[in-house]
This record gives C-alpha cells, structure tokens and sequence, in this order.
C-alpha cells in the first residue's frame, strides 16, 4: 500500500466513526456529506476537511477574553442550515448583556460582533497533480472560481471555494451599527446566499459526477469506490485499529480515576464509539486492583502514548494516570494474555437510516449523492395501526422514482418502519370538510385505508384515504376525557370520527351527545366507532349536514367547536346550542399566532357576548383557560379556549367560583354591552334566533345516490364508473382550491369585476319558482349589489320570513350569441377555484366542454324541475343543497313542457300526503322513483343528460358553478343552443313528428285517439326496445314492472344517435300511416 493510500484508509477510518474531518467542527456537516462521499468514492481523491456553509455571528477577542484563556475569538451563533433572525437577535442581545435576555453575560465595552455567511469550502487530496488539476477544473465549471491547487512535501491538496459571502460588523467596541430590524434584513441576505450555496453545491455534485463518471464506475466495479463512500456518508466499521494491522487499541485503566480519565478521552475524541467498554483485569500498567478497559482509538492511542512519552501529561489526566501507573495503553494483538477483547457495539439502526439506506441502494450513485434527492427520503411519517402514512413530499420525483423504483422500494419501507401497508398524505382538501386526500402506495393484501388504532383508551377507527387523523391532537382528547362533566348534555359541532365526542361519552360520563358532522366519510366512521365502543346508541345522536341547520338549540351544558384553523363561523351556532336559563362552556379551537393568544380571548369574549345579546340572553362571558395543544406550524399555535358562559342574575356567584371578581375588566365581558358590531361572516352565521328547518314528508325513493372519493378518470369515466353506466355520482375529495371555503356573498363581493358586473336576476314573490308559469321577473343588477342582499339573510324560516327570493343564473357576456364562461367572466375568481375538468371530460377535449354557469340563490329558493340535454356537474360552494334526481325513465310523469316541468311547490314532495293526481295523475309515481341527494360545500354533483332534477337552497344563501360537457359529438346538438338544455337535433325532430302526429290525431273520436295513441305509443317504445323502462310511471302501469335502478340507453356516439331518430320517426311515421288507413 503506497503512502497516497494509507493516508486515504485512515482518513476514511476516521470519517466511519464521524471524525478525521480536520475543519474546525472535527466532522463532517450533515449537508456535505453526499459530497464528501462522492469525492471519497473516487480512487485518486479523499477529502481533508469540509465545511457546507454557514451563518455565524463572530465575537473578537478582547482584553477580557484573553485574560480568561481564550487564544482567539468566539462563535456568539453559528448554524449550518438558514439562520432563524430571532435567534440571531438573542444571542447579540445575550452577549450585549441585555437585561432581557436568557442568560446574558455582563456587557464587555470591547466586544466586537461580526454577521458572516461563510460558503461551502472542501480539501482534497489528490492523488497526482494531473488529477487534482482535473478536479479543479470540474470545480471551476461549477462555479467555484476560487478553487486552486497546491503541490507540497510530494502531496498535491485542492482547495474548492467560491465568493459567495456575507460580512458585516453589527457590533464595535460595545456599540450596535445596525438597528434590530436592519440586523434581521441582513439574515434574510445571508439566508438568500445559503440559497445559492446550497443550489452550487448540487451543481459541484453533477459536474463531478460528469466528469470523473467513469472512473467511478471502474473503481465500483473493481470494489474500490464503496469503502469510501460508506465512510464518508454514515458510520462504518471499526476504525479504532491501524490501518494497516488491523490491531485494536485498549485504554485500561484502575476504578477509582476511571471516570475523569474517560471523560479526558472524550474531550479529545479519542475514545472509539464502535466498540464498547469493559473489564479490564490487572491490565499491565502497574496499577494492580480492579480495572476498567476503555476502547481508544489508534489516533488516541498514539497521542496518549507520545504525551506520556515527553513527560506533557500535566494538562491531561489520561495521560497523567498512564505516567503514574493507574492505567496503560494497550494493543490487543501484543501478546499480553490479560488484554481484553472488547466486543463492537451493535449498531441501533433507526427506521429513519433504515429507510435511507433502503431507499439509496436502488439509486445511481449520482442521484444517491444529490442534496435534493435525498430530502425526498422521509425522516417523520404517522403511524396509525398497522399502517404508517409518509408526508407528501415523500419520493415525489418520478424522474428518480420511478414505477420500478418504487415497487423494490416500498416493501423495505413498510418493513423498516414494522407495518403491512403505506399510504401518502396529500395536501387537505382547503373546504370545510377537511377530507383527506391521501392515496394507499403499498397495500398488498388489498385491504385499503381503514384502520384501527386505541387512543387514551378509546378505539378509533377510520378510513385514511378519506379522513384526517391528529395524533398531536392526543392531550387534548385526554383533557376532554377529564372534564367535569358527568351528566351533562353536549353539542358537538365538529364531532368527524369521534375525537372528542368519544372521550367525553366513554370518560366523562355526559347523558348524551349530538354530534354534527357534514364528512360522510368521518359519519360513517364516527358510526362504527360507537358500534366498537360499545356506546348505547341512545347516548350519541349523529346529525349529518351543516350545522348551521342541524345542531339542536337551547339544549347544552357544553359545545365542541373543534375545526381548524379557525371555527368562527360557527359560534353563533355554539351559542343558540347552549341552554338559555344557564348557558354552559364552550371549547373554542383555533389558530394563533404565537403571543396573540390573550387578544385572540379577549375578542372572543367580546363576540360571544355581543351574540348573545343579539339572541336576547342576559349572559356574562368569560375565557377561563387557554390551552396550547401543539405548535401548528412555525410560530402558529392550535390552542383551545374554555369560554364560560353565564346568566347575568347567577354572575357575581358565579364570578366568585371561577376568581372573577377581581379581574380586569377586559377578561369579563357582559353581553349587551358596548356597541354591537359586524362579525366576519355573517352571511354563514346561524344566530340564535334562527329556526328549525322547515319539516316535509321524508323521501319517497329507497335509492341513494353514489358517492366516490377522489375518483380517477378511469373509476369515474371506464367501465362500471357514473359516465358509462349514466347513474348520479357526488364527487367528493376533489381539488377545488380554497373556493369551498371562501366564496361567501361578502367575500365575492369583495371582487371588483364581479361587484360592478350587470347580471339578470329572477326576483319572485315566492321560494317555488316556476318556469312555465313564469311568476318571477327578471331584474338588471349589479352583481355587487345582490350579493350584499343574500349577505344580509339569515337562515330560512319559511315563506313567511320574506317576500322576496333571489335567483341569479349567470349568462354569457354577449347571452344572444355565446354560453357562460363565468371563470373568464369574472377573472378575480379564476385563482380560487380549480374545476376538475380532467376528471369531468378531460382537458384534451376541447369539444366535450361547453359552459360554466354561476349560480347564486336566496335560502329556501326551489328552482323547477327541468332536465338538461347535457352531463353536467354541480359543484357547491357555500350553502347547502337539497338536490332531487328523476331518472329519464320517470320523465312521462313529469308532464314536461319544453325542458321544465309543471309540478312546483307543495305538489313536488307531496307535503301532507296531498299530491296533484287530478291535473298530473301519473306525477306520484315519478316523484317515488326520485332519488335525492344533499350536497355541502366541496361536493360535486355528476348528473348525467336527461335526468330530471329539482334543486332546494337549504338555508341561508347558495353559491355554486354549474359546468356543462357533451356526451355527445359537437354536431349532434344545435348550434345556437346557449344553455345546454337543447335537445340533440335528432331528438328534437322526433318529437316534432310525435308533436305532427298528435295533431292528427286530435280531429278523432276520443276511443279513437285512446286506441291510436296507445297502439303509436307502444310501438315506438317497443321498437326502440324501452318499454319496460318506461311503463311503470304511466298511471294504472304494471306495478311489477317498476325498477327505480333502471339506467337509460346510452348515447354511445354519434351513431346511435341517428338510430334513436331514425327509431322515433319510423315510429311515429308508422302510426301516422296507420290512422290515414284506418280513415
């Protein structure tokens, strides 16, 4: 072995053990070890020393500091990642000796401070001078002008630097030459150059990989390169030996100075981490008695040994104690029989390193060197059950993952981590619902996203890749698990699967629960965790829908608002919920920022007092504890406020219980009092006035409407999916932007393209409103101004809470000659919401699109049943919407006329048992085979061309965007259609013909036109082969033959199409003919 390589092998040896990096730090930085490895990888190069970056703030030394021992300067602060600025304005306020500072040492009238950002600098030594001139032109190409070559004492050392620094004095001689807010700017630079360090140092990577790739790839295939990189990107083997002997050195030492002496050793790093210590025996140094034997290193021990040798011992007690005999410095291949055998630690590999060395295995030794590769391997995930779910920027390169990749990958992942599935988390959907958007990666048994796991002694069940779990929410299940409140009633206002509602009903023994929760998905778990709890149903009543509508009012000693980031809108619904004649505690969840928390109370108290005093309830309301459950991201705390609310006439006992009477008088506020002011939302908010939802008859169809979550084009649009089987479908899940969230009245409003647009409203006198008869009329207004009219409603208390119903159907800019594009429309609205037109009909048919159409309606407006000729999706974005669907076989019973249908008001849900069978007798057989849906904000409603649908703003205004797509080819339909309700050309002249046929029938006897009539009728639904399909709405049809699953024909293309037409005409051109020969 020749000196180049032994000077490598220890080096090397060193680095395994996270040493023999010879900068200032004694190892290598985190963020430079994929190079460090790269270059060791090489068999002409081995790094010397490194160093990935750094932001300090340095101290001169001064009289003071030279007379306390110190040769040079300090480092005040020093970090190796970006620089937090309030960090670096404690440790300058620290060493200035400001009062208020953690531990601030008394002010030094010299002190000197300096702000550096200091690049990435690397040492190598090359083999050959032709090689480091090799290396130094990589270097260079990179970017690092500076970097140079030195050839000394038949070594050749490179040098890779570059310019990119900072340095600014901040402090001279005790006196501040920046202000505070001056010094954070200046880290916010230095940050900005740790940026463009970072992106040089990958640039370095891929400029030595370019150019020394092949030799790497020789020394690799040779069994040269992976010794190397091992050492210097983790720890290695033992390097405690000599190189080149392989002899292990041993430090035995007597009992009694055992300790100072090993803390000695690990003051100067000499002290072999790969092995552990042990019984020493007599040991050979003279000492005699019990002995402690000490793993050294073989630079440690060479040290130890020439300190002894010079009689330099004073200044070390290792030494010292090897001088006077009470330890000995030993080799375990020296013969001596007493020596002992110290046995290598066994490595603890994390699940963190296990996943990394995995995950690094089955990559290029480029990719497994880039800085931006790496941090895609995670170090946090979630463990839930048996399945561990990995943060979402986890392999998210396909580039470098690809499909391959990750099927070697994900087993190794799942094993390191002890679970049998893996799932990914997404970003949370921004609406209300918080869905989680999460997808299974590895799932070999098939059994998807549900798990189970135990919390605080309660099991919870759930599905991931449809509902968020919190473990860091754990503390505050538990205290809800310990309130006082046995026997108590509680309105759980954001109940999901159960967090809190199931600690309190298992724990805390309240009488019951009404848990409202508007996820379908979190109804369903929350279900089967009562079930898994064993929790008398009668204890838990679920509410599913807004609970603007569904919470009970006036029945809690105690209301839950547990929604994130904030659940303002809600708390007048919290305080309708609590008992009038004793109030009770609200638990108010939210998002503060850090030291905001007591004003964030104060107006909390504020607020739920002034609603009270709008619902007419004497109250005094107070904050009686602030609890911070976890930080919810930098510097924004998840806090939860206990919010006391009591009557006036029982506040002064009440005061005295809970130490109120001598608090400021901020922190008690009496309701009533002070100016009543605007709350933020109050378009959403359900005071407390607010009645019940107006009661009707229950649904008449036992069909429910099919729900998919985060459907894939080929789930929603292939075989077996809503397109193809033309069935409704709610969507949920979906990307839709933080619209589902944001678009009240006001906040539209807010919008100056759409404030100062001119739209066409339907105004009526009533909620029902009715095309055919036309009993609306249609006003021009700006859009600004009907938005502030459905801001200022409340929640619909039936027809006799107003006289006017809004309803606004938006048209296109020139409504004569184009359809609707409301996103180009009203261009402030195309950032917040994204239609999922690549699910819907796919982004690559610019055919299939036809029309966006916005639609704004008062609460409790019901909009005539009509049926569209076109697929269109509903998507709900404030409000709530009662959606009824007749399937195209019910349409005969919908009497309809054009596209609507006559039958408004009462009649449509045969409220009382009352139905119109004199004038529409075949209309309560249609209405049975109706399905009906609600939807909530987030929702998307596919209904499919041809299925009739009558639509109900529940409560308080509605916002939605209505799309419309073909189903059939751009020629099958009319070309000045505007609105999408236009039958496709072959249809519309079929019914011509049956409209040209009835006209000559109508000249007949009445047997005549009941014979012919029904003889033409049956044959075109015979011939066209739907007979079946469409009988049982006729009245007096054949009960048996009624099938509300029965799905209509598909328009497949444009072919079958013109086979309906031609089927229709034939028909109706047969019966014709039949009747002129009958005549």
């Amino acid at each position: 072995m020749d000196a180049f390589a032994r000077r490598k092998a220890d080096t090397l040896a060193e680095l395994a053990i996270d040493g023999g990096d010879f900068s200032r730090a004694g190892h290598v930085d985190e963020r430079a070890r994929p190079v460090v490895a790269l270059v060791n990888r090489h068999p002409d190069f081995f790094t010397t020393s490194s160093c990935a970056g750094r932001v300090s703030v340095f101290a001169d030394p001064t009289t003071a500091t030279r007379a306390a021992g110190m040769k040079g300067g300090e480092w005040v602060y020093v970090n190796h990642d970006p620089a937090d600025a309030a960090d670096v304005l404690a440790a300058v306020r620290s060493k200035l000796g400001a009062s208020d500072a953690a531990g601030a040492s008394a002010p030094d009238p010299e002190c000197t401070l300096v702000l550096r950002f200091e690049p990435f600098i690397l040492s190598v030594e090359a083999k050959t001078t032709r090689a480091g001139a090799a290396l130094v032109a990589a270097a260079r190409d990179a970017g690092y002008r500076e970097s140079g070559v030195t050839a000394c004492d038949r070594r050749t050392i490179i040098a890779v630097r570059c310019s990119i620094r900072v340095e600014v004095p901040i402090v001279s001689r005790g006196v501040r030459l920046v202000s505070e807010d001056a010094l954070v700017r200046l880290v916010e630079i230095a940050n900005e150059k740790h940026a463009l360090n970072a992106a040089r140092m990958e640039r370095f990577v891929v400029t030595f990989a370019k150019a020394f790739g092949a030799d790497l790839v020789r020394a690799a295939s040779a069994g040269g390169g992976d010794a190397g990189a091992t050492a210097g990107a983790s720890e290695g083997e033992d390097a405690g030996g000599d190189a080149t002997s392989g002899a292990a050195w041993v430090y035995t030492v007597d009992k009694n100075v055992a300790k100072r002496c090993k803390d000695a050793l690990k003051a100067n790093a000499w002290l072999d981490k790969t092995r552990k210590a042990g019984g020493g025996g007599g040991g050979g140094g003279g000492g005699g008695g019990a002995r402690v034997a000490l793993p050294v290193t073989a630079a440690g021990a060479v040290a130890l040994l020439k300190l002894v040798a010079e009689d330099a011992c004073d200044e070390n007690p290792a030494a010292a104690a090897v001088r006077d005999g009470h330890a000995a410095v030993l080799r375990s291949n020296d013969g001596a029989g007493d020596v002992p055998s110290l046995r290598r630690k066994t490595r603890q590999v994390t699940p963190a390193a296990a996943i990394k060395s995995a995950a690094t295995s089955l990559l290029s030794a480029r990719d497994a060197a880039s800085a931006s590769v790496t941090s895609q391997i995670p170090t946090r995930w979630e463990k839930l059950g048996d399945l561990a779910l990995l943060p979402s920027s986890s392999f998210s390169d396909e580039t470098v993952w690809t499909s391959d990749v990750r099927t070697e990958l994900w087993p190794l992942v799942a094993a390191a981590l002890g679970v049998g599935r893996l799932a990914k988390q997404a970003e949370v959907s921004r609406g209300p619902k918080r869905e989680s958007r999460a997808v299974m990666v590895y799932d070999p048994k098939n059994i998807g996203g549900w798990v189970e796991l135990k919390e605080n002694g309660v099991i919870y069940t759930l599905d991931v890749t449809k509902v968020m779990f919190s473990s860091g929410n754990g503390t505050e299940k538990h205290r809800m698990s310990t309130q006082p409140a046995a026997g108590e009633t509680v309105v759980d206002l954001y109940a999901g699967i159960g967090y809190y509602t199931l600690q309190l009903l298992k724990h805390a023994g309240v009488s019951k629960v009404y848990a409202c929760e508007w996820n379908p998905n979190s109804v369903a778990a929350l279900k089967k965790n009562l079930v898994a709890n064993e929790i008398d149903e009668r204890r838990c009543e679920v509410l599913e829908g807004d609970n603007n509508r569904t919470a009970p009012r006036g029945v809690a000693d105690r209301v839950l608002l547990g929604l994130l980031p904030d659940s303002e809108r809600a708390w007048p619904t919290a305080v309708a919920a609590l008992r009038p004649e004793t109030g009770g505690v609200m638990h108010v969840h939210g998002n503060v920022a850090s030291g905001e928390e007591d004003a964030w109370a104060r107006r909390l108290e504020r607020e739920v007092a002034e609603m009270a005093a709008t619902a007419g309830m004497d109250w005094a309301v107070r904050v009686e504890h602030v609890e911070k459950v976890k930080w919810y991201a930098p510097r924004v705390r998840h806090v939860v406020a206990d919010v006391r609310c009591a009557p006036r006439r029982l506040a002064t006992a009440w005061a005295v219980g809970v130490n109120a009477a001598t608090s400021p008088r901020s922190s008690l506020t009496i309701a009533g009092e002070g100016k009543m002011r605007a709350r933020r939302n109050p378009e959403g908010a359900a005071v407390a006035v607010a009645a019940a939802h107006s009661c009707r008859a229950p649904p008449l169809s036992d069909g429910t409407v099919r729900r998919m979550h985060r459907p894939t084009e080929r789930t929603f649009r292939g075989e077996g999916g809503p397109v193809r089987t033309r069935v409704p479908c709610v969507l949920t899940g979906l990307d839709l932007g933080p619209a589902p969230w944001l678009w009240s009245p006001a906040h539209l409003a807010a919008k100056p393209s759409v404030a100062a647009a001119d739209v066409s409203v339907h105004v009526c006198d009533s909620p029902h409103l009715d095309f055919v008869r036309k009993n609306f009329k249609y006003e021009v207004m700006k859009f600004g101004d009907l938005l502030e009219s459905l801001s200022k409603e409340t929640t619909t208390t039936g027809e006799d809470a107003k006289k006017t119903w809004l309803y606004l159907r938006s048209i296109g800019k020139n409504p004569r000659k184009e359809a609707a594009h409301a996103l180009e429309q009203f261009p402030d609205l195309k950032a917040e919401l994204k239609l999922p037109s690549d699910l819907l009909w796919g982004a690559h048919d610019d055919d299939a699109y036809f029309s966006t159409v916005m639609r704004c309606s008062s609460g409790g407006t019901r909009l005539w049943t009509h049926y569209d000729a076109m697929d269109n999706a509903l998507v709900q974005l404030h409000g709530e919407k009662r959606v009824l669907l007749f399937p195209p076989s019910a349409a005969a019973g919908l009497y309809l006329s054009g596209s609507s249908s006559p039958v408004v008001g009462p009649f449509v849900d045969g409220d009382g048992g009352v139905w119109p069978t004199e004038q529409y007798p075949a209309y309560e057989r249609a209405r049975r085979r109706a399905v009906e849906v609600i939807l909530q904000p987030g929702d998307v409603l596919f209904i499919p061309a041809l299925w009739s649908h009558h639509v109900e703003s529940l409560h308080g205004p509605s916002v939605a965007m209505n799309v419309f797509f073909r189903e059939l080819p751009r020629a099958a339909y009319p070309s000045k259609d505007l609105y999408g309700n236009a039958d496709p050309i072959a249809a519309g002249k079929a019914l011509e013909m049956c409209e040209s046929a009835a006209k000559e029938l109508a000249s007949l006897p009445r047997d005549h036109k009941v014979f012919y009539g029904g003889v033409a009728a049956a044959k075109l639904l015979r011939d066209l082969r739907v007979e079946t399909d469409v009988m049982g709405v006729t009245p007096g049809g054949s009960g048996h033959r009624t099938r509300p699953e029965l799905l209509p024909g598909k328009w497949a293309d444009a072919a079958k199409g013109a086979a309906l037409a031609v089927a229709i005409v034939g028909a109706v051109s047969v019966a014709t003919a039949g009747w002129k020969r009958a005549s």
